[in-house]
């Protein structure tokens, strides 16, 4: 039999690990290092939610549907969510509904019940009350968490090592949904916006900007706590179901300041011989637990703890009124953790009932012969319970760790003492902060709470991307592949002149199409093998026969129901038939007819989203076919993509006699206006698409990839990353976006790859 020492303890965990492995709750969409997290710690229990925008968002599925500069509130009925502006409820929706930033960045942000978040909201419904899920990246998420886990003020180095572990960590659940309470990680939202406050953590995030821990070349589980008593404990020690992990061992630390902890509560609670137990009405009311009247150290704490703790066990009692008697039999075994924490524990509650309808639970029970009907005292015992049951039951922030030196009963009174705050296992927040201050990096910390463990960067082997083949059709098919897992339209350009294909984008966007590239003559091996693997209702076919032969048209219709040639004279005006075959709109894009000229590529994303048709000109003048496309679709707004040099001021100036509202984005070169294109419309940066400028064919179906995702394409010299687009990186990627390279390093070389990295790791 266990020897029992008479004790109590619990822990107040800072993250609850999950190291048996992970459940794929929700996928954060195609952004591989963005985290989805719950957002419960500020908003528990609401059936009604008041945000405010700052900027623009809209509804997701239904960009028409825009949100800007507004105060709304939304309301959770049954299972709908109802949205209201006003006071008038303008949407309903099933279960849940989300809304995202037209362009991601601090422009753009929500204040839910007064709080700011960056990023998407997704509201849910749990348990018949509200719950949001905020999904942002990963950066901008830690930015929320450091400051809401560690002091601010504390010395740089472990403010760095908290960043390196808490993105270890976040990056390790990426396919989970997180909570933003000690669940997971506590997290408070774009609170870091005020950078004078928190200008320290909001460093450390960026000088560890992307860097986590690995083990054999697998991302650690980094756990920590606020302190850890002076002993580190194993994973295993403090959650018994799984493997010892190399890195989480027991072990002394002599840094961590081991901080000692205390609480008291009485034993008898409630005299209940001086009560007449069966009039249970006539004191109730007017009685209460000693704790309650003359609370001892955390006392009061405890007895709600408990009654929470026994309704939530016993679910016919959710709703009812529980009055603690006596806590009896309260301790630990003798046995021992590699941590030095106990393994089990005892307790004994006694209370009372009175149900959410007003009677008691009574009982009938023999007094002196005679059976008589009283007050029923309940009794719940718990004996070599594991202590993290324990633990919850006397509440999680009251019992500081499973670290306890002694307990006493004195005078019917319960006196215990232990050391630490937390698991105790991996990092100690505050055996960091006692390293740094005697003058350890934070390298050197992570060594030493996560031992034999690498450091690496996520931004290599997480959100790089190389859409590539062994030549331009090859890498059509790659990213088609990557961007579709089945397509019934495919649009289909000339490989060796990208011209055609340039105005396909917008119309393969419509058809939710690929766009794929073929030789004049022959379809490539890989786009037939492609193309056999799906059920294809049309193709369309970019550009008369001096770019597509017959006969490569006759092989295509092996492939499809129906094969659809959409071509003109000469390359202006297929740039207007495929602007007809797009429909009806008010507004079209005019930039450079000219085989050489990146503009259209550049736009191609955003004219994709929008469904804003791409028409080519000459530099010095329009072509017939041209206007007559304005004047007939009485186009009123046409925005000129490049400088005077592509598109003259004379053409300018015709354009606008024929639609009025003209505007020009361009920049210094093709690759300034690449940049110019992202900063003038509501591109979402998360995603990266970086397409070499000087030869570009290869970036051409890519386009349609970045559409889908709302993404810019960026260019770039293959062996040089022109100061644009380094200035751009610098002042606007203040995270890590997903990258995606069109083509292969023969496109852009590996140290161009590298300069971009390190510039959005600066």
């Amino acid at each position: 039999m266990k020897k029992f020492i008479t004790m109590v303890l619990a822990v107040c965990l800072i993250l609850v690990p999950s190291l048996s492995g992970l459940n794929n709750a929700h996928a954060a969409g195609t952004i591989p290092n963005e985290v989805s997290v719950k957002l419960k710690y500020h908003l528990k229990d609401k059936k009604t939610i008041p945000f405010e925008i700052k900027g623009t968002y809209q509804q997701a599925g239904n960009s028409d549907r825009k949100l800007s500069n507004t105060s709304f509130e939304v309301k959770v009925n049954g299972s709908v969510i109802e949205l209201y502006e006003n006071g008038k409820k303008i949407a309903s929706y099933n279960n849940q509904f989300e809304i995202n930033p037209v362009k991601y960045g601090k422009e753009n942000y929500i204040r839910l019940n007064g709080r700011p978040y960056l990023g998407s909201i997704r509201f849910t419904i749990e348990k018949g009350y509200l719950v949001p899920v905020n999904t942002l990246p990963m950066e901008d998420y830690l930015k929320g968490v450091l400051p809401s886990e560690i002091y601010p003020s504390w010395h740089m180095e472990s403010l760095k090592a908290q960043a390196v572990a808490a993105r270890t960590y976040a990056l390790k659940r990426i396919h989970t949904v997180m909570t933003d309470d000690v669940g997971s990680q506590r997290y408070d939202g774009y609170i870091w916006w005020d950078k004078t406050k928190y200008a320290n953590t909001n460093e450390a995030v960026d000088t560890t900007k992307g860097q986590v821990l690995t083990y054999k070349d697998s991302l650690i589980d980094a756990v920590f706590s606020s302190n850890n008593g002076g002993h580190i404990e194993s994973n295993k020690g403090a959650w018994p179901g799984g493997s010892q992990l190399d890195y989480l061992k027991a072990k002394k630390d002599n840094y961590d300041p081991a901080f000692d902890w205390g609480l008291q509560f009485k034993e008898t609670q409630i005299n209940s011989k001086e009560l007449d137990l069966t009039k249970p009405q006539e004191w109730w009311n007017v009685t209460t637990e000693a704790g309650f009247k003359k609370p001892l150290e955390k006392e009061a704490n405890v007895l709600n703890n408990l009654k929470n703790n026994i309704k939530t066990n016993h679910a016919a009692l959710k709703d009812a009124d529980i009055k603690i008697v006596a806590l009896q039999d309260v301790a630990v075994s003798n046995t021992y953790t590699p941590g030095q924490r106990r393994t089990h524990g005892n307790y004994t509650i006694n209370y009372f009932v009175k149900n959410k309808d007003g009677s008691f639970v009574m009982e009938e029970v023999e007094v002196n012969g005679k059976k008589v009907t009283q007050l029923k005292l309940h009794s719940w015992k718990q004996e070599l319970v594991p202590i993290a049951t324990m633990r919850n039951a006397f509440g999680l922030n009251d019992f500081k760790s499973h670290f306890v030196t002694t307990i006493n009963l004195k005078d019917g009174v319960y006196d215990v003492k232990g050391k630490g705050w937390g698991h105790g296992v991996g990092m100690s927040q505050y055996g960091a902060k006692g390293m740094a201050e005697k003058g350890k990096t934070y390298k050197e910390i992570l060594a030493f709470y996560y031992e034999g463990t690498a450091f690496t960067n996520y931004i290599t082997s997480h959100v790089n991307n190389s859409l590539s083949g062994e030549n331009r059709y090859e890498t059509s098919v790659a990213i088609a592949e990557y961007g579709w897992a089945n397509f019934q339209n495919v649009v289909i350009g000339r490989g060796d002149n990208p011209v055609d294909a340039l105005t396909g984008s917008v119309l393969a966007k419509k058809h939710d199409a690929p766009l794929l590239l073929i030789k004049t003559d022959e379809i490539p091996q890989a786009v037939k093998e492609l193309l056999s693997k799906q059920t294809i209702h049309e193709i369309y076919v970019l550009g008369g026969q001096a770019a597509i032969s017959n006969g490569t048209v006759s092989e295509l219709e092996k492939y499809a129901t129906k094969v659809t040639r959409v071509k003109g004279a000469n390359r202006y005006d297929t740039s207007v038939e495929v602007a007809k075959k797009i429909g009806s709109t008010k507004e079209v894009i005019i930039t450079s007819g000219k085989s050489n000229s990146p503009d259209a590529l550049s736009i191609a994303s955003h004219a994709a989203l929008n469904q804003v048709p791409i028409l080519f000109t000459k530099a010095e003048e329009l072509s017939t076919n041209v206007k007559a496309y304005l004047a007939e679709n009485n186009i009123s707004t046409v925005t000129i993509i490049g400088g005077k040099a592509a598109v003259s001021v004379e053409v300018e100036e015709e354009l606008k006699t024929l639609a009025g509202n003209v505007k020009r984005v361009s920049g210094a070169d093709r690759y300034a206006t690449s940049i110019a294109i992202v900063n003038e419309f509501s591109l979402d940066p998360r995603n990266l698409f970086f397409a070499r400028g000087e030869q570009f064919i290869d970036a051409l179906p890519g386009s349609v990839l970045a559409a889908n995702m709302e993404a810019p394409l960026i260019l770039t010299k293959k062996d040089e990353l022109p100061d644009a687009v380094k200035e751009y990186l610098d002042e606007s990627i203040h995270f890590v976006p997903a990258i995606h390279y069109l083509g292969g390093t023969g496109a852009i070389s590996t140290d161009t790859r590298q300069a971009i990295q390190n510039e959005i790791l600066k």
